[in-house]
């Protein structure tokens, strides 16, 4: 599911998604990102590790990323 808001002028797109570890991922975001000239990327992918989520980081030019534990009580 993709939802782009737009709020006082910030775009935010927000995709809650399987596959971010997948090669196509970053190539989609770009294609998104083309399209809707977004300003926030907010990912919602609970089963990437930390070595995989640096790397699209890094291909996306990105460089904040929010993090919390498996298993939330």
């Amino acid at each position: 599911m993709i939802v782009l808001l737009c709020l006082f002028f910030i775009k935010v797109l927000n995709c809650n998604c399987r596959g971010a570890g997948n090669t196509r991922f970053c190539s989609s975001v770009n294609d998104y990102r083309r399209l809707y000239n977004f300003d926030i990327l907010m990912v919602a992918e609970p089963r990437v590790n930390s070595y995989i989520v640096d790397k699209i980081m890094t291909k996306l030019n990105l460089v904040i990323v929010l993090v919390w534990k498996l298993k939330v009580s």
